[in-house]
């Protein structure tokens, strides 16, 4: 079966003139190898085409996830993990906008008419790693009982951004490889330490975030090798609490219910805890 792997560098700081030089080759050299293996000629106006479809159906998508700044939430992270599959379906096609313009319309209706997954939130919480792709229906239904939203995911959050930020970087309509090059950041994994702490905390801000649960997981090491830093950051820096829960996003026998939901059920008593402070702090005063 014939790849082609393209290696994105490691990033500290905002991407490097140099390194986006060195995708864009890549990606010159990938074309070459699907002209030579197709027969066909790559069409760089249809090329153009497809980035535009898929910029302006990415901003329909942050539309989407807007929503999860209401309170209580328009939706669940779990809305968000399902509704990925037309990026790896339908990416660069018209279907692709339709799609995500409506997913959005509907949210907003839904949100207008007072419908919400989780009308009686107390707690709003950050997923951080790849969807629990075997657990989504019982974990959702699980934490909603508690009262509890996991209202947005690093995983969901970066699509279409630049490396530090889960702000849209938009087509400018130009260089369709210069672009994808650009935007090849916007993953996590690649990202050092202070710029995965600087989209989080902005995320947590404007999410009103409570606690954020670190999925440790084992199919994912990039992914998950500085969760234990990011966490102490989050709370020291920003004093939000974590957790750590242990998972893999493909593999369920990896995954325990009742050790996650343990800790889950831990996490909720730290935030119940900091708001009982924080009143008594008041009362005092």
């Amino acid at each position: 079966m014939p790849h082609f792997v393209i290696d994105v560098p490691f990033c500290y700081e905002p991407q490097k003139e140099k390194n986006r030089q060195y995708i864009i080759r890549q990606f010159k050299n990938l074309i070459r190898f699907i002209e030579k293996l197709s027969g066909q000629k790559f069409d760089e106006t249809k090329a153009m085409q497809a980035v535009a479809n898929t910029s302006e159906g990415i901003n329909h998508w942050k539309r989407f996830l807007t929503f999860a700044e209401q309170r209580p939430s328009g939706i669940t992270a779990f809305d968000s993990f399902v509704q990925m599959a037309p990026f790896l379906v339908a990416r660069g096609t018209r279907q692709f906008v339709e799609h995500y313009k409506m997913l959005a319309d509907e949210t907003g209706q839904r949100v207008a008419e007072g419908r919400f997954p989780v009308p009686d939130e107390k707690y709003r919480l950050f997923w951080d790693n790849i969807a629990p792709w075997h657990q989504l229906r019982d974990m959702s239904g699980r934490l909603a009982a508690m009262g509890a939203n996991i209202v947005g995911a690093t995983y969901t959050s970066c699509i279409g951004t630049v490396e530090g930020s889960f702000e849209l970087y938009p087509f400018d309509g130009g260089d369709p490889l210069e672009y994808c090059a650009r935007t090849q950041n916007c993953y996590m994994c690649p990202h050092g330490m202070k710029l995965r702490g600087k989209s989080m905390a902005e995320a947590a801000r404007k999410l009103h975030i409570d606690g954020i649960v670190f999925a440790s997981n084992r199919s994912c090491k990039p992914y998950s090798i500085t969760q234990m830093d990011q966490k102490r950051l989050m709370t020291d820096q920003f004093s939000i609490p974590g957790v750590m829960i242990e998972v893999d996003h493909a593999d369920a026998r990896k995954y325990s219910r009742e050790a996650t939901f343990t800790r889950l059920e831990a996490l909720i008593e730290t935030i119940e805890s900091g708001r009982a402070a924080t009143v008594k702090n008041i009362t005092i005063s």
